[in-house]
């Protein structure tokens, strides 16, 4: 932990700290082991930055997942630390990585009682099934998607999608913990010269 005041005039608990709490979620190993591999740089790095306060990234008991809490004097320093991940190793290599995360301010932390996460892309995972199969009960424009009216055919539908020669790549959106929609991009195939 690296809590500590960059500017003599300002501190913690000022109306104008900018704080961003959330989670990284990783779809699966190979995702868990980037996060390791880039997370002491992309630490060391945003932790130099004038304006940063606190910078913490700690994985959970799920290895699969991080928590994130971020602590800077300001809106100009929160946003020149956006400016700059958005050109950075870190940003390159895990992009693809799900993100579910809250900024807020101070000032604004005693008038929000609960806050709605925006809805977040992230790779489907085969237990995702009982959601689809949900979803697929929800709404009567999801025919077009399939036949899904169990739950074992709910499990039987995602497990294509995710199978290696599948030509869909599959994401689901959430908002939350809550799958909410899928879409699935169509892939080339290997060696069709199309992209």
């Amino acid at each position: 932990m690296d809590d500590r005041t960059t500017d003599g005039t300002r501190d913690q608990n000022s109306a104008d700290v900018v704080e961003l709490t959330g989670r990284l979620l990783c779809a699966d190993l190979t995702e868990a082991s980037t996060v390791r591999q880039h997370l002491p740089e992309h630490i060391a790095l945003t932790r130099a930055e004038p304006g940063c306060f606190r910078f913490e990234v700690e994985p959970t008991e799920d290895p699969l997942v991080w928590t994130v809490v971020e602590q800077f004097v300001d809106r100009a320093a929160f946003d020149a630390h956006q400016a700059r991940v958005r050109t950075s190793r870190w940003l390159e290599a895990t992009a693809g990585i799900a993100r579910d995360y809250v900024i807020s301010t101070r000032d604004s932390l005693d008038e929000v009682s609960a806050v709605t996460p925006s809805p977040m892309l992230r790779r489907l995972r085969a237990s995702d099934a009982p959601a689809v199969h949900a979803a697929f009960g929800s709404a009567d424009d999801m025919a077009r998607q399939g036949d899904v009216t169990t739950l074992a055919e709910a499990e039987r539908y995602v497990a294509r999608l995710l199978e290696e020669d599948s030509p869909h790549e599959p994401w689901a959106i959430t908002e939350g913990e809550e799958l909410i929609g899928l879409i699935a991009r169509r892939t080339s195939a290997a060696g069709s010269g199309t992209g």
